[in-house]
């Protein structure tokens, strides 16, 4: 399949958005309220893109599956593949660099819970974050493509079914927990009442909402005017920054950064056929490793700051040098893990299901 540039390049910017988030933590001088007021905003606007690309991607490659327990299970195979040894073998290095660094080991409930993609805590959004902290997204992630592997079960009325299974979720079942929610408490991840799950979380719906931006494309409906992009693209940026200086948006979802960047996704992906070609090729490769880059920035941030601290480095060189280190032992990770790896345990799955297709016949 051919890759997708622009969806790449939007990879690359969330990658790097979170990146530089977290690297402001390590601005001292500057004040929390400052920090947030500036940085803030950047983790939510990446992870929330994340989000929506997952949703596009995942509707792109379900579509092309047949019905079925073979399809199904071979989905989920290959998303598991894709995600969980990179994502292993990271939170082994971040546990053992956390047990060297503070002489504790890791509290090993809380590790299986983690690896297995099951939330720590009640608290929305984030529910106890993961061992390896970045890793609650992974838990949303994983109830998105469960739910796509039912629906593969069907015979006829999947993309229904899916939608029928997020409407029960994400309102049904908080409704009848709360019945005096709102229509605004039903779309807002923050929200504590009728929320203790990720199964509940309003920030599902960007898994949705990604996966209806591939389908109208697919029907037919894309800006082909050049002049319709740029009055699109140009509303949808001054929207993304008008809610990046809005501190009520500084948040997750559909009340929060989803909702900033949801219209500029959508006239992106609608029309990347004129912007292809504009594409910047070292966005596009930010984009590949973005995985591995959101995978061990975390880990790097903090052996930058012990690196480069006593050498009189602070500030924003600090955070400069320790952006640059992330970005750079992530394209290590993905050239000689992530993608080494998920190529060898693919073409062993591959081969696993061309025998039990074979002994089935």
């Amino acid at each position: 399949m051919q890759k997708n540039l622009v969806v790449q390049a939007l990879r690359g910017i969330a990658a790097i958005s979170v990146v530089i988030f977290h690297a402001s933590l390590l601005l001292d001088d500057l004040s929390a309220d400052a920090r947030l007021s500036i940085f803030g905003p950047l983790a939510p606007l990446g992870v929330d893109i994340f989000f929506l690309i997952s949703g596009y991607i995942i509707a792109a490659s379900a579509s092309r599956y047949p019905n079925g327990g073979i399809s199904a299970g071979s989905f989920l195979m290959k998303r598991l593949i894709r995600i969980w040894p990179p994502y292993a073998i990271a939170t082994a290095i971040f546990c053992a660099a956390y047990a060297l660094k503070n002489g504790t080991a890791p509290v090993v409930p809380e590790l299986i819970r983690s690896l297995a993609f099951i939330q720590l805590s009640s608290e929305p959004p984030y529910y106890g974050f993961a061992s390896l902290v970045v890793g609650w997204t992974l838990n949303y992630e994983m109830f998105f493509y469960v739910v796509i592997a039912l629906v593969l079960l069907l015979p006829r009325w999947r993309w229904q079914a899916a939608l029928a299974i997020f409407l029960t979720t994400l309102v049904l079942i908080p409704l009848m927990i709360q019945h005096s929610l709102s229509p605004y408490e039903l779309i807002d991840a923050g929200r504590t009442d009728a929320n203790a799950y990720v199964i509940t979380n309003p920030l599902c719906w960007l898994f949705a909402l990604g996966a209806l931006v591939y389908f109208i494309e697919q029907h037919g409906y894309s800006l082909r005017s050049k002049a319709a992009t740029v009055l699109f693209a140009s509303t949808s940026i001054c929207f993304a920054i008008y809610c990046y200086l809005s501190p009520g948006m500084n948040g997750h979802g559909l009340t929060g950064m989803g909702m900033a960047i949801l219209p500029l996704f959508a006239v992106a992906v609608l029309s990347r056929r004129q912007f292809e070609r504009h594409v910047p090729r070292w966005l596009v490769y930010f984009g590949d490793i973005s995985f591995s880059v959101y995978l061990t920035h975390i880990i790097v941030l903090s052996i930058a700051k012990a690196a480069f601290a006593p050498f009189g480095v602070t500030g924003l060189w600090l955070m400069a040098s320790a952006i640059v280190a992330s970005l750079t032992a992530g394209a290590f990770y993905y050239s000689f893990i992530e993608r080494p790896l998920t190529r060898w345990l693919s073409s062993r799955a591959t081969g696993t299901a061309a025998d039990r297709v074979a002994a089935i016949r």
